[in-house]
């Protein structure tokens, strides 16, 4: 072990606590004064170890994006977190049971905030040089597709050597160096409402349309590929007694390459209705391009590895099909993601961090911004 997983050690019963202040901070994404409150405490954290407050990004619909900037190196390091979540207020209990603790967000991802600012904290009270100027960025929508902060993630990507993404690991505590891209869609059929029994040969039925469509769509998931077709949702019909007039279909398609995405978005743009009475919309697009493997991934990871060896600590890399904001850092940097807090149950009831990982997560990523070449 080092000397900085023993500082993170020592220091267990305040990070714990920092941690506990920002998740009592509900900050559901589509609540923006909610959100705020933990842009707040986040303010009041730096406030409190660097003397110094991040750079805001006020939004209408959601919190502020933080800007934090540290040191003074020639190269940049990007640290990319969010605080926003998925969760309603006052839904879920925090508690801890034994090594768990649970939260709403504690997992994905405010203890991964904590975890930036004690990095930096543990390097300067440990007078551990840190040779690059480190920028986090905090941001509020990455819940909602960060579509008010992508620009200014994209921006700090251009500028930085690497980015690490504090997203959760895998349960095993598994790194992510590959994610799928997002393609998202909506599609609106409308046809012609009839009586079902006085007047049905007049009606046409966007129901029938919307089952044919589905079909078709199904047919485009290619599981060698890695492509996946989800029809997620589907809202339509007004009675049983009448032919349905309108269907909403809501639908995701995750896909490993940036040639698999241009050709999805070519079959949805081709789209067409069945028959001629029946009018059919397509909205949507990419919503996150794909983070491939890079010989520059594997490099960051092989390095990782041998630094988390010096805590005795074996890391493993995976693929992941979720999305995140490691998709668009990926673009213009060589991008680690999952560097989180291990745990399990994001987005569900048992959404937990196990505490006695900590001291070992928070000390890597010391280890990484001060070590990584």
């Amino acid at each position: 072990m080092t000397g900085i997983y023993d500082y993170m050690t020592m220091h267990m019963k305040e990070i714990q606590q920092d941690i506990l202040t920002l998740v009592q901070k509900e900050s559901p994404s589509i609540d923006r004064d909610a959100a705020n409150q933990c842009k707040e405490a986040i303010q009041q954290l730096l406030m409190r170890e660097f003397k110094q407050r991040a750079e805001e990004f006020p939004q209408q619909e959601h919190g502020s994006h933080l800007r934090f900037e540290y040191g003074d190196g020639a190269e940049q390091l990007l640290l990319v977190g969010h605080y926003d979540t998925v969760w309603k207020k006052g839904v879920f209990p925090i508690k801890q049971d034994g090594d768990k603790l649970y939260g709403p967000g504690i997992l994905d991802m405010k203890s991964s905030i904590v975890m930036a600012v004690w990095a930096v904290k543990a390097c300067r009270e440990l007078e551990i040089g840190i040779p690059y100027k480190i920028v986090c960025i905090f941001n509020s929508d990455e819940e909602v597709g960060s579509k008010t902060s992508r620009e200014l993630i994209k921006e700090e990507a251009k500028k930085s050597k690497v980015a690490l993404v504090l997203e959760p690991p895998e349960a095993s505590g598994a790194l992510k160096t590959s994610r799928k891209g997002i393609l998202s869609y909506d599609i609106e059929i409308i046809g012609k409402a009839a009586h079902a029994g006085n007047a049905f040969t007049l009606g046409v039925s966007a129901i029938i349309e919307a089952a044919k469509q589905i079909e078709h769509l199904s047919h485009l998931t290619d599981l060698e590929l890695g492509t996946t077709v989800n029809i997620g949702t589907i809202q339509g019909g007004s009675a049983k007694n009448v032919v349905p007039e309108r269907v909403h279909l809501g639908v995701d398609v995750r896909v490993l390459t940036k040639h698999q995405q241009s050709h999805i978005e070519r079959l949805f743009k081709q789209l067409k209705p069945t028959r001629k009475d029946i009018t059919l919309t397509v909205t949507g697009g990419v919503d996150r391009p794909p983070m491939p493997r890079l010989d520059s991934t594997e490099h960051i990871f092989d390095e990782t590895y041998a630094i988390a060896g010096e805590l005795d600590y074996i890391v493993k890399q995976i693929a992941a099909g979720g999305g995140s904001d490691a998709n668009f850092t990926s673009e213009f940097t060589p991008t680690l993601d999952g560097l989180g807090v291990i745990g399990e149950g994001m987005h569900a009831s048992n959404e937990h961090i196990v505490l006695s990982e900590i001291p070992k997560r928070f000390a890597l990523l010391a280890k990484l911004i001060t070590e990584l070449k």
